[in-house]
């Protein structure tokens, strides 16, 4: 995974580091298979961060091509296997996404719901 430190608000980020862990048993989440764990080294010390996702509203993504950088691809909408992002903030509420979203994902770290619906 390649990683480089921005300011808040700049853009383009794609993940948002929720927690640093104290020990390897910490989770991450409730749902830890929705954050992305970086076990590394800085310097001669060991870092275990939780990462969340940063989705664009709007935009759509294919997940079934795993990146080794942790990078999602972001195809044209319409696609096989393609969702679009609907961004709820300021709530971890899962119904805000409709009846039979594709997916649904709520994180109370950063109080954002990302709803994805298929677009192909």
């Amino acid at each position: 995974m390649k990683y480089e430190q921005v300011p808040c608000g700049e853009e383009p980020h794609n993940y948002t580091v929720s927690k640093v862990l104290g020990s390897q048993s910490e989770k991450c989440g409730e749902d830890p298979g929705a954050y992305m764990q970086y076990h590394g080294c800085s310097g001669r010390k060991s870092v275990n961060i939780c990462l969340i996702p940063a989705f664009v509203d709007g935009q759509c993504y294919r997940f079934t091509t795993f990146s080794l950088t942790g990078e999602f691809e972001t195809p044209p909408c319409g696609g096989l296997e393609v969702v679009r992002v609907k961004v709820f903030t300021n709530t971890t509420d899962k119904t805000a996404c409709g009846p039979s979203p594709a997916l649904a994902l709520a994180y109370p770290d950063i109080k954002t719901t990302y709803c994805f619906t298929r677009t192909g």
